[in-house]
């Protein structure tokens, strides 16, 4: 089994339990770590996991839901990757930048 890591993909949503925040779009960082056999992709797209697609569809998801909190964005857009994409080892770490004032950003880890 190998790995793939997508880091840092920068997303705009609704999120928080603000109601200020709630108006407004902010950015969240998400990284996926998931384990998949790459061994039979013989340099073709189309025998194994198209990121660029898995991308595509983690962006939909986040921009057309809103959530209070960042937990429950994470454990959801975790069912949603693992459901979409038929992947049962997979890690997920949500991060909002600037949630609270002296940190860069609060993460949360999510795995199955």
């Amino acid at each position: 089994m190998s790995q793939l890591l997508i880091q840092q993909l920068k997303v705009a949503t609704h999120i928080g339990v603000h109601a200020w925040e709630k108006r407004i779009l902010q950015t969240v960082l998400i990284d996926i770590d998931l384990a998949y056999d790459f061994s039979n992709c013989n340099d073709c797209l189309d025998n194994t996991l198209d990121y660029a697609l898995l991308c595509e569809k983690v962006t939909h998801f986040v921009e057309n839901h809103q959530f209070d909190l960042i937990e429950s964005l994470a454990h959801a857009l975790l069912e949603y990757v693992c459901t979409t994409f038929a992947l049962t080892r997979v890690e997920i770490r949500l991060t909002k930048p600037h949630a609270i004032r002296n940190a860069r950003g609060i993460t949360v880890v999510v795995r199955r």
